[in-house]
């Protein structure tokens, strides 16, 4: 229990301006909410409960359905026009104008799994390898590398992925590299500006949520026996994190906290009655997150 104001006031949900409130909804009534990212206006995401892509004003409001009918879509991505999403029923890579219209196929896939997009090309996981193809008419899908990870992340120069070790390679292409080794495999990772942040395999103990910067340099532990982190991002200054329902310790450790990157002591910003988040995204002020159990999608200041 974390407490507001005065520090005999306890808080078990949402703590603003000194103020215990109750979460804030972005949307309620979905169902069941899963992935989802955000732009400068509008929250988008997976509704796995009636397989659609839909989307929200981030200030909260009612969904608005962008494609229907996506049974296998649980993964999605954005760019500056379109919703990109996996169909894992269909075997294919799809895309959706951020306003709705009729879904478009970017490419069939075998078994597609998790997407990332820049401003010239599609990447996704076919398998067991992680593809590339650029959004030009015609172009043809090229393999970057192997391993069939949760994530896929981008920056300006590499594409990144867990697997048993994070690997990055060039967006162009190339030879894998490993940015964090083994004894530190990975079961989930998160890419920030500067860092990386990923959860190690289990050891005695629990998980163990790491930290380290992009190039895999001074790692250092966040949370050495860790429950296991059901969804995590990173910005300039801190990595956030919530814990899942779904590994014995994490029912000791219940909320949504903020881990500095340089160093210090964590902080919950969100207790147990927001908890556990299926996915998370940020903007430069506010956290979003999905709560499959609750079917709502909610934001809470960083």
């Amino acid at each position: 229990m974390s407490h507001c104001g005065a520090p005999s006031t306890p808080c078990d949900t949402v703590c603003i301006d000194g103020v215990c409130v109750a979460p804030p909804e972005v949307a309620a009534g979905l169902g069941a909410p899963g992935a989802l990212t955000v732009d400068e206006g509008f929250v988008y995401f997976a509704n796995t409960a009636d397989d659609s892509i839909m989307r929200v004003v981030k200030t909260g409001g009612a969904a608005t359905p962008l494609a229907t009918g996506q049974p296998g879509a649980r993964h999605l991505a954005i760019d500056a026009t379109d919703v990109y999403f996996t169909d894992t029923l269909g075997g294919a890579v799809m895309r959706v104008g951020k306003s709705g219209g009729m879904p478009e196929l970017v490419t069939a896939a075998v078994q597609p799994g998790a997407i990332a997009v820049d401003a010239d090309a599609v990447y996704w996981v076919n398998g067991g390898t992680i593809m590339r193809i650029d959004k030009t008419a015609g172009a043809v899908a090229t393999p970057l590398g192997t391993g069939s990870p949760p994530e896929l992340a981008v920056d300006d120069t590499y594409l990144y992925w867990s697997a048993t070790a994070i690997y990055r390679v060039t967006k162009s292409g190339g030879t894998p590299t490993q940015v964090a080794v083994p004894p530190d495999p990975t079961a989930d990772f998160a890419l920030g500006p500067q860092h990386l942040a990923w959860l190690a395999f289990p050891r005695q103990g629990g998980y163990q949520f790491r930290l380290a910067d992009k190039n895999g340099g001074c790692p250092r532990d966040l949370e050495f026996e860790s429950p296991l982190m059901g969804a995590f991002v990173i910005d300039d200054g801190h990595v956030y994190a919530s814990p899942s329902t779904f590994n014995p310790v994490g029912s000791l450790f219940p909320g949504v906290f903020r881990y500095p990157t340089l160093g210090g002591t964590r902080a919950r910003l969100a207790g147990v009655a927001v908890a556990p988040a299926t996915a998370m995204a940020q903007d430069m002020s506010y956290l979003y997150f999905s709560v499959a159990s609750a079917g709502a999608i909610y934001r809470i200041p960083k």
